[in-house]
């Protein structure tokens, strides 16, 4: 068996741009990763700002938070289409979504530890918990869609709040 060690300019020029698409996928990574990061922080920061900017949803956030929130299943023809109904489901859908993107590791739990202590607050109030509870039964008449239906309304946010409850312990 002979091998042939020649160097020729073939194989200079073969190392060099093996070397440089070397570098040029080490930059593409580098670049990819600060992207992300910078997205995150975007997104954080227009999470914030939606979660925090809305008055009308913010006031009733502090509503729930003191436990003046109530939800009377009696009375439920008056809070349905009420102002407190879309408030609860704008601060519900959110944290679904927040719980979407931890539950697919979009974003780190870490990363929205300066909200964590609103999404409990909200989840153990105990008028929400009947209200999610109302509307399960809802979702049981009406939550099909094709062959998949949620187990639970807001599970998203649910899960989260749970995941949260479990690493406080």
């Amino acid at each position: 068996m002979n091998f042939n060690f020649d160097i020729t300019i073939d194989t200079i020029v073969s190392i060099i741009g093996f070397a440089f698409a070397i570098i040029g996928i080490w930059f593409t990574y580098k670049q990819m990763k600060e992207t992300s990061r910078v997205n995150r922080v975007k997104f954080i920061y227009d999470l914030t700002n939606d979660l925090f900017g809305d008055d009308k949803i913010r006031e009733f956030f502090y509503k729930i938070d003191y436990e003046k929130f109530t939800f009377n299943l009696e009375e439920i023809d008056k809070f349905k289409d009420s102002s407190e109904e879309r408030w609860l489901d704008a601060i519900l859908y959110r944290y679904d979504v927040i719980g979407r993107m931890v539950k697919t590791k979009t974003i780190p739990l870490n990363d929205i530890d300066y909200i964590l202590f609103e999404i409990i607050q909200v989840y153990k109030n105990k008028d929400v918990k009947n209200y999610l509870k109302w509307l399960d039964g809802e979702f049981e008449d009406h939550g099909k869609l094709g062959d998949n239906k949620r187990k639970r309304a807001h599970d998203d946010f649910r899960w989260l709040a749970e995941q949260i409850e479990k690493n406080r312990r």
